[in-house]
């Protein structure tokens, strides 16, 4: 109960105005604000897939960074809980966009991992394109260093990558198992255990209706506070 007291002082509703934010001062700001509302859109089209995750503003080190490259950054930790870029930094499929509230809009994904399989040579990636799995897209908040995450589960490439049964749940849930477990990022940073917490009230259960690919979602999105790695 003190944790999720905590987590409603400081996830606020509403962004205040960024020039007197500082950065990891809060966990997230409401993005219902913008104009996606939780969704992330595909750029150029009319379909949407939920926002499901978010890696809290007030984690330790430099997951909230906003360059997702620097050492103990956001892709360190993703690949503590296996994921990594795509196969040899290749991208085939399209790019969705997404409006966190922070002001500036509607603005594409600043990333796509997908799972790499346990590989750390840096080409398990390869795999997941190929016969499917978990991917999650980035979308970074500027007022909180928050980062969103819209994570799914994916069929094969000959099935192109459509969302399997249940998958943004699924997805979402395997992010959040692995959180909890931590890992080695492939730049020798080791991250612990995180803190995980369920929130409601920002995704509205759905059965599929308008969601892309028809797939519904629970409404839960797992919050997650990374803590301080070592060996960095």
């Amino acid at each position: 109960m003190f944790l999720k007291a905590v987590i409603a002082l400081v996830a606020i509703s509403g962004v205040a105005n960024a020039g007197t934010i500082k950065r990891g001062s809060a966990a997230y700001y409401n993005p219902n604000t913008g104009a996606t509302n939780m969704k992330a859109y595909v750029v150029g089209g009319t379909a949407y897939e939920p926002v499901n995750v978010i890696v809290s503003g007030l984690s330790a080190g430099s997951v909230s960074n906003s360059n997702d490259a620097v050492k103990g950054g956001i892709l360190s930790w993703l690949q503590a809980i296996n994921f990594d870029k795509e196969c040899l930094g290749l991208h085939a499929g399209g790019y969705q966009g997404f409006d966190s509230g922070d002001g500036r809009g509607f603005v594409n994904q600043t990333f796509i991992y997908r799972q790499n399989y346990d590989d750390p040579s840096g080409v398990g990636s390869c795999t997941e394109s190929l016969i499917g799995g978990q991917h999650v897209r980035g979308y970074y908040q500027t007022t909180s260093g928050a980062w969103f995450l819209g994570a799914s589960q994916e069929q094969p490439a000959t099935e192109n990558h459509n969302i399997v049964p249940n998958g943004y749940d699924l997805g979402r849930n395997y992010v959040a198992k692995n959180a909890l477990v931590g890992g080695k990022g492939f730049d020798g940073c080791v991250y612990g255990p995180a803190t995980v917490v369920d929130i409601t009230g920002l995704v509205s259960a759905n059965d599929g209706s308008g969601y892309n690919h028809d797939i519904g979602t629970d409404g839960i999105v797992k919050l997650i506070t990374v803590p301080a790695p070592t060996g960095c």
